[in-house]
């Protein structure tokens, strides 16, 4: 009786330390998945994901340390001594005149020789959404009055889904970072939290 007495309080003790153990391993699986979610919000944020652009308020605000690289920084952005002549700007086909962030591009001589024109960007842009051909709904079937004419540039795009100015800039500053970006960090997150799980 008194064996089985013994049994049965180290059953529970058991019992207890593996509960303990368990809620243990699932905090940890809630805290690390936290710390990773924060990790990609910073790293989504500090890139200027292009479907945001710089006009997200969160981008700006934590790319506010970044200011010295900022085109309105004439003392960092313009030394001719170091090759540095200002920002890069293009003119759109509306004659609007539009300026490349510093962080992608800076003048390296007077002229801005190295900085790409509109119609470089344009190019650029089409080969870009070309490489993700479903994302960005393309049809080279489309007929030539409905496709999207830039700047007389055809793009393999029906004329309501023309890119503006801003996108195509945004794009190039941004790297042409995948438009599956968001979904491939959530899969990393998700895969994340279910292997933590499972070991619990």
């Amino acid at each position: 009786m008194l064996s089985y007495d013994k049994l049965s309080k180290d059953e529970t003790k058991d019992e207890k330390k593996n509960r303990h153990c368990s809620r243990k391993c699932k905090a940890y699986s809630i805290i690390i998945l936290l710390v990773v979610c924060l990790i990609v919000i910073l790293i989504v944020i500090s890139l200027g994901n292009y479907k945001l652009g710089s006009n997200n308020k969160a981008s700006l605000y934590f790319n506010r340390h970044r200011r010295h690289h900022d085109c309105t920084n004439i003392d960092y952005i313009y030394r001719p001594e170091s090759n540095r002549y200002g920002c890069c700007e293009f003119k759109d086909n509306l004659n609007k005149i539009y300026t490349i962030s510093a962080n992608r591009n800076i003048k390296r001589d007077e002229s801005g020789s190295n900085c790409p024109t509109y119609n470089n960007l344009i190019y650029d842009y089409i080969d870009y959404i070309e490489a993700y051909p479903i994302y960005f709904h393309i049809d080279k079937d489309i007929i030539l009055e409905e496709k999207c004419i830039i700047n007389n540039i055809t793009l393999p795009l029906e004329r309501e889904r023309c890119p503006s100015t801003y996108t195509i800039k945004m794009a190039y500053e941004n790297y042409y970072i995948s438009p599956y970006s968001d979904y491939i960090f959530l899969g990393i997150i998700v895969s994340l939290f279910l292997c933590f799980i499972s070991l619990c």
